[in-house]
């Protein structure tokens, strides 16, 4: 994995984990489902058609008990809130590469950011 996207999935996922309860709960029950749509279809369309047939935000409605306008409202924050979270972060990061002399091939990388 680069480093790059390492650096992305570890911001993401600590933004996703700075989440009210219920925006996270709600977020991550979406994206599961998300994924599981996408594992399953052969192409984009195929995706897009899945995601029309078997919506993860009515799914998510009905689960959690809400108007799919509020399920959709609640989404679209925490996607606000993880993309502004992500970009303060990596903006304010810094990587650092410590050699294991006693190993040469195996560096320990540290993200340090403010």
């Amino acid at each position: 994995m680069k480093n790059g996207t390492a650096n992305l999935d570890f911001f993401h996922r600590r933004a996703i984990s700075r989440l009210k309860k219920e925006e996270r709960d709600i977020y991550l029950f979406i994206i599961q489902r998300e994924f599981k749509l996408e594992s399953i279809a052969e192409s984009p369309q195929e995706y897009l058609q899945l995601l029309r047939e078997d919506s993860p935000i009515l799914k998510a409605a009905h689960y959690f008990g809400m108007d799919a306008s509020r399920v959709k409202e609640i989404l679209d924050k925490a996607e606000a809130t993880i993309e502004n979270y992500i970009k303060v972060r990596s903006s304010n990061k810094q990587l650092y590469s410590l050699v294991n002399y006693n190993r040469p091939k195996q560096n320990q990388y540290f993200l340090y950011y403010e």
